[in-house]
């Protein structure tokens, strides 16, 4: 009975390992496979590449000191749409960060920058906020405690700000400089959220 059931033990072992190591050998070649035909018909590169980045009103005053604080990768000054664009293109390779405005990085423990940056004065060339993706939160419960999701968002309709307190961080973000998206493209966003079914929002701007 003893060797029997040791007999069926060691049958139950072999064909589990056998399975298990055959599966994922097969997984692997296929894959590779995948991956080669991807690249030699497609020129597909995968990348993993995992990059921390901080921005903003603070950061982009302070841009060393954040990194410091923080230990992200990059720190972004002035108008990030343009920035991640260009961000994306030095992870394939294709440029520098060093050729970036408006970034200071973290490389070999040493922290560098790259170009003096530039404001975007057409702030019509911005995509509106994919809220898709942030369908799944709840924002907006200091005006309305019974907002649920999806209700709720903001707009930005301008940057900047045209006035010069001297108690306000602003001007010193902004370079100075006031900047205001068109009335056409402003009611744009607004339309998209009316199909979105958003009932409530917080426009911020400031009119000169």
């Amino acid at each position: 009975m003893f060797f029997f059931l040791f007999f069926l033990f060691f049958l139950f072992f072999f064909f589990f390992f056998f399975f298990f190591f055959f599966f994922f050998f097969f997984f692997w070649i296929f894959f590779f496979f995948l991956y080669f035909f991807c690249f030699l018909f497609f020129g597909v590169v995968f990348l993993s590449v995992w990059l921390s980045l901080t921005g903003g009103g603070k950061r982009g005053l302070f841009p060393e000191r954040s990194l410091k604080e923080t230990d992200a990768d990059i720190c972004v000054q002035g108008d990030g749409e343009l920035s991640i664009l260009k961000i994306k293109k030095a992870i394939k390779d294709k440029i520098s960060l060093s050729e970036i405005p408006g970034i200071y990085y973290q490389q070999n423990g040493k922290i560098l920058k790259g170009l003096p940056f530039n404001l975007e004065n057409n702030l019509d060339i911005f995509p509106v906020p994919s809220r898709d993706l942030i369908n799944h939160y709840i924002y907006g419960r200091e005006y309305n405690p019974h907002i649920r999701k999806g209700e709720f968002t903001s707009i930005v309709a301008s940057r900047g700000c045209p006035f010069e307190c001297t108690f306000c961080s602003r001007n010193s973000v902004s370079m100075k400089t006031y900047r205001a998206r068109s009335v056409k493209n402003i009611l744009m966003e607004l339309r998209e959220l009316q199909h979105k079914g958003i009932d409530m929002l917080r426009l911020k701007m400031i009119v000169s």
